[in-house]
């Protein structure tokens, strides 16, 4: 029972920063081109960058770690385990890239190093990058708990 609340919460984690990733495609999306797009990302980074998302965000990553490590404690190497560690390692590939490629663009973003059409176009395809991970992550991760 205490392997399924892990790994159901692993998932539903993952799901929720895909919803997340989601919405915030959309916003870019509709800011794409527009003079103060680059403003608009400056606004919502600020309002991202507090407790709640930036929990969420961590454990995000953890959570999935942990449930796959407790999996093949549990399961060995079997498809259920293969679907939980590859779900857990999509996971822990979104908040990488996170932390590799949007979080400095952003910074640049702030400090008005990277012109906004530029960086529309390359933080959004990242950004849709970690949005499959973060999907794929979490219905490999539910997987084995509906088994």
């Amino acid at each position: 029972m205490t392997l399924k609340l892990l790994l159901g919460s692993a998932a539903l984690l993952s799901a929720l920063l895909a919803g997340f990733y989601f919405a915030y495609a959309t916003v870019i999306t509709a800011q794409h081109g527009v003079s103060d797009g680059a403003e608009a990302m400056r606004r919502m980074n600020v309002a991202v960058e507090r407790p709640p998302f930036l929990a969420i965000f961590v454990l995000g990553a953890v959570v999935p770690l942990v449930a796959a490590v407790a999996l093949v404690i549990a399961d060995g190497f079997g498809g259920r385990t293969t679907a939980g560690v590859l779900g857990a390692l999509c996971a822990i590939a979104a908040f990488a890239l996170t932390v590799a490629v949007n979080v400095p663009l952003n910074q640049r973003l702030m400090a008005g190093t990277v012109d906004w059409a530029e960086f529309a176009r390359t933080w959004g395809a990242w950004n849709l990058a970690r949005l499959w991970l973060s999907v794929v992550g979490a219905l490999g991760l539910a997987l084995p708990v509906l088994r």
